[in-house]
């Protein structure tokens, strides 16, 4: 066996071996989805409660962030923040598989 299958056999062998350990696929999907569930109840109050908090911590002003806005608007930033966050977690699985494959090639080398 060459070095260059060598190592694609050895890439395979730990890529099959995260791909069947089933503990820890269920592990990382459920710490995903608690993010991205966790990040869009943030976003989802925000906009629920701002008024309520605008209220009690400036009584004396009228108006706020939302107040000045209408329906689309708010609808856009909606879109924009569920957009966001959705880029961060696509970026992040992209840099995990990129950390993996360079950590399982050097480890070969150790």
């Amino acid at each position: 066996m060459s070095d260059k299958e060598r190592k694609l056999h050895f890439h395979n062998q730990n890529r099959l071996y995260i791909i069947n350990n089933k503990e820890k696929r269920r592990f990382r999907i459920k710490v995903r989805d608690s993010l991205i569930n966790t990040l869009t109840w943030l976003c989802w109050s925000f906009l629920l409660l701002h008024p309520l908090l605008h209220e009690w911590l400036y009584p004396d002003r009228e108006g706020g962030l939302l107040f000045g806005m209408n329906l689309s608007d708010i609808l856009l930033s909606v879109a924009i923040m569920l957009l966001g966050i959705i880029l961060l977690f696509h970026f992040w699985s992209k840099l995990k598989r990129l950390l993996w494959s360079l950590e399982s090639r050097f480890k070969k080398h150790d």
